[in-house]
């Protein structure tokens, strides 16, 4: 399993969540507990308005988990789901529910979605650019470029869609042009780095064929080239030494990815998974109290 998994530990979860939650009821759900008795109960539907691929179960939970220290009343709510992290629904599809009381339920509901969509949508999209480049092998990676705050969970979806993650901060080794630019060249900033190169994956930007030769007498796991035209990149493998990496970046997206693809790169970084996506539209139905 990728690394992100071991980040979204049971404090991570529980503390974005809770940061969550207390930006929408500082001070409670005001509307709902002074219209609905605290002894009421009732089930809540969440239903796929569009077709797509279910991702967050672990923080919605957490979500329903948390929000009896918000509002008072009722019981705890008891969530099931028709469908597995990962699984592909259908429109109209009922994925899931919750049982309990309606204070909660509520309470609850936006929060919830805003999560269920927001990673829904990154899977999908994600999964769409994966299944385009599939049957040439190249594997498809996130990159930082997320929204604030979310960016572990963001990540998380993109490994349920199919993809692979990037860095996830930037302690993770990527030399780009202001790197070199400041260092000197792409040799003198690299020589800086010596000591960090045996620590982890190393990423280095390449702009020319002439900076390629510079790199020779480093260890670099992977070439970057940002902004490159399809045609250059026959010249660019090349000139690359042996088990080096060819990752291609840079407004790539649903249209030109399979060109990128059939060219015969090893890997391709998409921002477009984790900052153009659409929020997945999952409903939230409460249905007669029990």
């Amino acid at each position: 399993m990728t690394k992100i998994y071991d980040y979204l530990t049971e404090s991570f979860l529980r503390e974005h969540v809770r940061f969550s939650l207390q930006e929408d009821l500082p001070e409670g759900d005001i509307t709902t507990e002074k219209t609905v008795p605290s002894d009421k109960s009732g089930k809540g539907l969440f239903i796929a308005r569009e077709p797509g691929i279910f991702c967050g179960r672990l923080v919605v939970e957490e979500v329903f988990r948390q929000i009896t220290d918000f509002i008072t009343g009722g019981e705890p709510v008891d969530l099931s789901w028709h469908v597995e992290e990962g699984d592909e629904f259908k429109t109209d599809e009922v994925i899931g529910q919750a049982v309990g009381s309606l204070r909660y339920l509520l309470a609850a509901e936006r929060v919830a979605l805003n999560y269920l969509q927001e990673l829904c949508g990154v899977a999908v999209a994600t999964r769409k650019i994966v299944k385009k480049v599939d049957e040439f092998g190249t594997e498809i990676y996130d990159t930082r470029k997320t929204v604030p705050h979310h960016r572990l969970l963001q990540k998380y979806a993109v490994v349920i869609g199919g993809g692979h993650n990037h860095r996830l901060d930037l302690s993770g080794i990527m030399v780009k042009d202001n790197h070199k630019q400041a260092a000197g060249g792409i040799a003198a900033a690299l020589d800086s780095l010596r000591p960090e190169l045996e620590k982890g994956e190393v990423v280095v930007e390449i702009h020319s064929p002439d900076e390629l030769k510079a790199i020779n007498n480093f260890d670099i796991d992977v070439i970057m080239l940002d902004n490159v035209s399809v045609s250059s990149l026959e010249e660019y493998c090349s000139l690359l030494p042996e088990g080096i990496a060819v990752e291609v970046s840079g407004g790539i997206d649903e249209t030109n990815v399979v060109d990128y693809a059939r060219a015969g790169v090893d890997r391709i970084s998409c921002g477009a998974i984790t900052h153009s996506y659409d929020n997945l539209d999952v409903s939230f139905k409460t249905v007669s109290p029990q």
